[in-house]
C-alpha cells in the first residue's frame, strides 16, 4: 500500500534501502572496503541506528528520496529478524574446523535466492527471469549513466571514477549515515578511517552486483556466455529459475523447526507466515515513525512509542532479547544438491 503512492523513481529509493545493511556486504571490490560495517549492522543496535538515520534526515519531506531510503532500510531490520532463523536451521552453516561441512559454505545466500525465486513466481505469475532487477534497485539517476557506460563502462571491472555517485541525495543520504553509525557505534566505526569512501564505495560494489545478478539480464546473455563456468560463490547470488520442486523449501507442510541458538524453541511456520509476521511488524513501524515525523515533538530516541518499533538487537540469530548467539542446532535441505544443478544455461 505505501509502495502504491510512489513513483516509480521514489519506489525505487525504497528498494534499494530495503537491502538494508546487505549494501555494505557487497564491498569486496573497491577499496577502501566497507564491508566491516554490515556485519556491525547486523550484529546489534540495528534499531538504534534507524532511530538516528531517521532524525539524521527529518527535516526532508517524507517522499524525499533520503527518507524514502531510510525508511526501506529500516524495514529490512524486522524481516531478518523473523526469517532469519528459518534460513539459518534449514541452510546450515560452514565451520572451518569441521571440513564435512565445507558444501554450506554458500548454502545461507543460495537458500534465500530459491526463496526469493518461488515468491516472485507466487505473487506475479510471472518467471523469474521476467525481474528486472537493476531497475528496481538502481535509482534511474545512477543506472542511466551505468547503461550509457559514462562510469563503470561494461561494469565488468573495478573502476576507480566514482563521479557518477556525486548527485545532491546521495551526498546528503552518506553523511547522514556516517551521522547515524558514529551515534550508534561510536568508536567501532571510528576505528576505520575514510568511512565516506567506504560508504559511496558500498553501494558502487552493490550496484555492480545487482547489474550482473540481474535475472532479465542474464536470460539476455548470448548461450556461448551462459557456458562459461561460474564458481559456486558467484552461483550463490544467483536466482535459480527453476528450483527443484519436490522439496518444500517453503516449509508449506509445516514442519517442526527450531531456534538455532535454542532447541527449546520450536515452530511450524512456513515462509510465507513469517513474510507475512514481517510485513506485519514493518506496518506497525511505519504507522509509529509517521506519527513522530508528523508531530516531531520529542526525539524519536526519547518518544515512548518507539520503543518496541524496532528489533531489540541483532538481525542474526540469538536470544529473546536479541543477544547474538552462536547457533549450534540445524537440519540443512539439500541446498548443496540445488547449486550443483544449477546452470546459467537454464535461464
Amino acid at each position: 500500500e505505501f509502495c502504491a503512492q510512489l513513483n516509480k523513481d521514489e519506489r525505487t529509493w525504497f528498494f534499494l534501502g530495503c537491502q538494508g545493511p546487505d549494501i555494505f556486504y557487497h564491498s569486496q571490490r573497491t577499496a577502501p572496503y566497507g564491508i566491516y560495517y554490515g556485519g556491525l549492522l547486523h550484529r546489534s543496535q540495528f534499531g538504534s541506528f534507524v532511530i538516528h538515520l531517521l532524525e539524521a534526515l527529518s527535516k526532508f519531506p517524507i517522499h524525499a528520496p533520503e527518507m524514502l531510503f531510510a525508511l526501506g532500510f529500516a524495514s529490512h531490520g524486522w524481516l531478518d529478524t523473523i526469517t532469519h532463523p528459518y534460513v539459518i536451521y534449514h541452510a546450515g552453516w560452514y565451520d572451518p574446523k569441521k571440513p564435512e561441512t565445507k558444501n554450506l559454505q554458500y548454502a545461507h545466500t543460495f537458500l534465500e535466492r530459491i526463496l526469493d525465486t518461488l515468491y516472485w513466481e507466487e505473487q506475479t505469475y510471472t518467471p523469474v527471469t521476467a525481474f528486472e532487477q537493476s531497475a528496481f534497485l538502481i535509482p534511474s539517476c545512477f543506472l542511466d549513466q551505468i547503461q550509457d557506460g559514462k562510469t563503470p563502462g561494461t561494469y565488468g571491472k573495478t573502476v576507480s571514477d566514482l563521479s557518477y555517485l556525486e548527485i545532491e541525495h546521495f551526498d546528503t543520504l552518506c553523511d547522514a549515515l556516517i551521522q547515524a553509525f558514529t551515534k550508534t557505534y561510536h568508536e567501532r566505526f571510528l576505528k576505520f578511517s575514510q568511512s565516506k569512501t567506504r560508504i559511496r564505495n558500498a553501494f558502487h560494489d552493490a550496484f555492480y552486483v545487482f547489474v550482473k545478478s540481474d535475472p532479465s539480464r542474464i536470460k539476455a546473455l548470448p548461450i556461448e556466455q551462459k557456458k562459461l563456468p561460474i564458481p559456486d560463490a558467484g552461483k550463490a547470488m544467483l536466482v535459480p529459475p527453476n528450483p527443484d520442486r519436490t522439496v518444500d523449501w517453503q516449509n508449506c507442510a509445516h514442519r517442526s523447526w527450531y531456534n538455532p541458538c535454542n532447541t527449546e524453541q520450536s515452530y511450524s511456520a512456513s515462509w510465507i507466515e513469517l513474510l507475512e509476521k514481517a510485513r506485519a511488524k514493518n506496518t506497525t513501524m511505519f504507522t509509529g515513525i509517521y506519527a513522530w515525523y508528523n508531530k516531531q515533538k520529542q526525539s524519536l530516541q526519547k518518544n515512548e512509542l518507539s520503543r518496541n518499533l524496532f528489533p531489540p538487537g541483532t538481525l542474526n540469530v540469538g536470544d529473546e532479547a536479541g543477544k547474538q548467539k552462536t547457533p549450534h542446532c540445524a537440519k540443512p535441505l539439500p541446498v548443496w544438491t540445488e547449486l550443483e544443478r544449477f546452470l546459467l544455461e537454464n535461464y
